[in-house]
């Protein structure tokens, strides 16, 4: 893919200088187009552009704002403006925009009448607001996009659209600019492409600046494998990755370890790709019903899916344990206990899928048997409860225990008094239930 490079007289050329941008954002992401029409905005757009000239002025509505995650941005392109054809972009609803300019919320702001193109930039604030982080009214006086080659760079605070024009044959670096070197809210592109091996892009921040990236947290480098494509805006004291389609390498060969983001529409899906050799090996994420999964490529199958809000996981392969002093169990909160009341043949209720029932103390004669009902809503009718003597008992050898399923939500306890003499003991019950299934 070749680099983009702006000219001196492209400065001077509004037009070449229009297309320029436009062609940047076109590549950087996905981009919707309209033609010579109003429009909504749906919770997927990223970049919209019109790609027919308007014959008429139009109205653009975003979506709602409750409709997306907080700080999902939409950059707004439309090149061909004129005193008599303007845009509007309008909130939707009862949603606000949010004017730094105007200090104030707005339904709606349109065009500067004059303008030959505007390039507007929002990000979803709160479920109810859009705020205007950058406008670009007349093209002609964008910023131009710095071209960088094969070699480090330190981003100036004048820079604004930097892309790479030459494939790397080293790692570089990029240094941030110094967040109070410029403006606040200031936004900033950059569009890295096509390295190879370990030749690698990272970004740095400067001083004591730090970048904040989703998922990562804040950070002061971040190292890119391949394309990356991303937008950071400026906090005043560090900056803020809004989007990004990226590759992250992680340990200290990105040959074999490399970690991708793919921030897709939040809402929706997203997804982080676990790569080892140049190819694909796993994928963590979420589905479109917000269930989260692990993907095994090599199986082309789900190793692990979790119902979203149900808290089942399903594990689609076997699960090992190599802990000597762990292994595979419930841990605390999942247990509970019960203390049986009259007789020993007294019904106990625990809705727990482990736990100990202690046995009430009356008598049991030698060679008897007594059997009781665990009501216990976490049991199918197909799994296997078990069971054994934990205490309560001088001797636990004078007795046995058997454990039966019943139906589904019941299963019975038996203890038998195997010694020669009647026992009074409050003998305790640890159980455990095994999910099963019989297909």
């Amino acid at each position: 893919m070749p680099g983009l490079a702006a000219t001196p007289a492209d400065v001077e050329n509004p037009q070449r200088l229009s297309d320029l941008l436009n062609q940047y954002l076109t590549l950087t992401e996905s981009v919707t187009l309209v033609g010579d029409a109003n429009y909504t905005m749906v919770s997927t757009d990223n970049v919209v552009k019109n790609n027919v000239n308007f014959t008429a002025s139009r109205t653009w509505t975003l979506p709602l704002a409750k409709s997306v995650n907080k700080g999902h941005r939409i950059v707004v392109v439309v090149p061909n403006l004129s005193s008599t054809i303007q845009l509007t972009i309008a909130r939707q609803g009862t949603d606000t925009i949010y004017s730094s300019v105007q200090n104030s919320t707005i339904t709606s702001f349109t065009s500067t009448p004059g303008d030959v193109g505007t390039v507007i930039e929002l990000v979803r604030a709160d479920e109810s607001t859009w705020a205007i982080i950058a406008r670009r009214g007349s093209l002609e006086n964008a910023s131009s996009v710095t071209s960088v080659g094969d070699t480090n760079y330190t981003i100036l605070p004048t820079d604004k659209f930097i892309a790479q024009s030459a494939a790397f044959t080293a790692p570089r670096t990029w240094t941030l600019p110094l967040a109070s070197a410029d403006n606040l809210g200031q936004v900033i592109y950059i569009w890295h492409w096509g390295s190879s091996g370990t030749n690698t892009l990272t970004l740095a921040a400067q001083g004591s600046d730090t970048f904040w990236i989703k998922g990562l947290g804040n950070l002061t480098t971040v190292t890119f494998a391949t394309d990356s494509n991303l937008q950071l805006i400026n906090t005043g004291t560090g900056w803020v990755v809004l989007g990004q389609t990226t590759l992250f390498h992680i340990l200290a060969n990105p040959t074999f370890c490399n970690l991708s983001i793919n921030n897709q529409d939040s809402i929706h899906n997203a997804e982080v790709d676990f790569a080892a050799g140049g190819a694909t090996k796993w994928q963590v994420g979420k589905d479109g019903g917000n269930n989260f999964f692990v993907f095994d490529n090599a199986q082309s199958a789900n190793a692990l899916s979790m119902v979203a809000n149900g808290g089942v996981a399903t594990f689609n392969r076997g699960v090992l344990s190599n802990q000597a002093t762990q292994g595979i169990g419930y841990s605390t909160g999942a247990g509970g206990a019960v203390t049986q009341a009259t007789s020993k043949s007294t019904a106990v209720t625990l809705n727990k899928i482990c736990g100990v029932i202690t046995m009430n103390n009356a008598a049991l004669a030698a060679g008897a048997s007594v059997a009781f009902v665990v009501n216990n809503s976490t049991v199918a009718a197909t799994d296997v409860p078990v069971g054994l003597i934990s205490g309560g008992a001088v001797s636990v050898s004078n007795y046995r225990v058997n454990i039966k399923m019943g139906a589904a939500g019941v299963f019975t306890v038996e203890l038998i008094n195997i010694s020669a003499g009647s026992l009074s003991e409050a003998v305790t019950i640890n159980f455990a239930i095994i999910k099963a299934v019989n297909s």
